[in-house]
Order: structure tokens, then sequence, then C-alpha cells
């Protein structure tokens, strides 16, 4: 987990979902030898203080089968590491949404009331919302995020990508009044926005309370938030298996 300055960012992976066009859990679709699931909780965790995981479809297997992924690897930096005292120390809770059937929204609802009713986690300046299929998110484009965060502190910082329109990029306006989809999670919600996400419900993720707040939104463009895994053709195209 890295420090950045002196804001505390939490985070809130999304993966509760039954995966049903792609016909198999996403969660458990393995990267180079990793599964999604474990892949980007390991990404949030290099950025965010403490990491809040949304699970609902066959919850306890996939906490399960994550709990097992992440002493693994655990063990592999521990045995590749000179000096053991540089691995990280991560810091993440499970939430079972038990509603994640009525959609992302209710999901995302379920994990922001963790962190409102967690002790630990009440003192959060912000929180970062990311999905469990966004495989080609980097690290440097969680970077890019909280960078552009610590310049709008007040602001939901949203992530978008371009199709070759430079009008759109320009006006940094939303799908609504452009006829474009391009813009979603990863996003960062400041704190004076937790109550609101908390009472949030509903198939709609992020998106229903970012169009409601434009005049409180910073677009910023991170091409690898476009990719993600919904459908058997996309799984192929990956070319990978899941676990």
């Amino acid at each position: 987990m890295l420090a950045k300055k002196d804001k505390k960012i939490a985070a809130i992976l999304l993966a509760a979902g039954n995966s049903s066009r792609l016909g198999q859990p996403k969660q458990l679709v393995e990267i180079s030898g990793e599964s999604l699931l474990s892949r980007q909780l390991a990404l949030a965790d290099r950025h965010c203080y403490h990491s809040v995981i949304v699970l609902g479809y066959q919850a306890e297997q996939m906490q399960t089968a994550l709990l097992v992924e992440r002493q693994r690897n655990q063990r592999q930096r521990k045995t590749n590491a000179e000096d053991e005292s540089l691995n990280q120390t991560e810091s993440w809770s499970v939430v079972h949404a038990n509603n994640w059937q009525e959609g992302m929204g209710s999901s995302l609802a379920s994990g922001m009331k963790h962190i409102l009713a967690t002790e630990q986690l009440q003192e959060s300046d912000a929180a970062l919302l990311l999905l469990v299929d966004q495989w080609q998110l980097q690290s440097a484009d969680i970077m890019k995020l909280i960078d552009c965060f610590y310049q709008h502190p007040d602001k939901i910082i949203v992530s978008d990508w371009f199709q070759g329109d430079p009008e759109h990029k320009a006006l940094g306006e939303n799908s609504e009044n452009t006829g474009h989809n391009n813009f979603g999670p990863p996003v960062i919600f400041p704190a004076r926005f937790f109550t609101n996400l908390s009472e949030h419900s509903g198939a709609q993720g992020a998106k229903a309370i970012i169009s409601k707040h434009l005049d409180d939104v910073i677009f910023c463009e991170i091409s690898n938030a476009e990719a993600d895994l919904d459908t058997p053709e996309q799984l192929a195209a990956l070319g990978t298996l899941a676990s």
C-alpha cells in the first residue's frame, strides 16, 4: 500500500455480479495466472489505505478463492524477496451484498455503507470505485486519477476515454450532452458524496450519480478504463481461461 500525501483514500471494488452474459464467473478469469478479483484488489491496495470488496454471487466461494490466492501470492513474494520487510501489508475487507441481484447501484451502496459504519474507515477523505473486470487498468492509471483528485479535492474525478472526437475532449461533457457513453469507473468520490452513494440502489452504478452532479465532475482521460469483460467473445479475444 503506497502512501499518497496526506489524504486517506479507500477503495470499493465491485465484484458482485453473476456474469450472466459471460457464462462463467468473471471474477475468477485469469490473466497471467492471476484472477481478475485478485489482480484488481492488488491494484487498489497499491494506492488506497483500505479496500472494500463487494461480493454477491457465490460470495462465500469467491471470498475463499480470493483468500487462498492472496495467501499464495504473499508466500511467493516472501520467497522471492531478499528482504521480507519489503513485502506489502494488505488491508482489505469483504462485504456480502445480499441485494446484489438488484444491480450495480445496490452493490455500490453496500460498499459505501460498510465504509460509513466502520470506525477506521469513517475518516476516509475519498473513495476510489473500480470494477472487477476492468482488466487493462494499470497502476499509472490509478495514480493519474489520484493526482487529479489532489488538484480538485472537492470534485468527482471520472475516467473517460475518447474515440476520435476532439470536440468531446475539449468540452469534457457527458454522454447525455454529446451522444457518447465513454465515461465511468474508475471514479474517485470525495467524502461529501458518501451518504448519497450509501443511499443508491438499482441497476445503475456510479454513472447515475455522476450525471446528477455534472457541475462537480472533473473528467480524466484513462483509455485503459474502456476495456471490460462481459461476453464469451471478449473472453476469447482476451485469450484467458477461467480458473
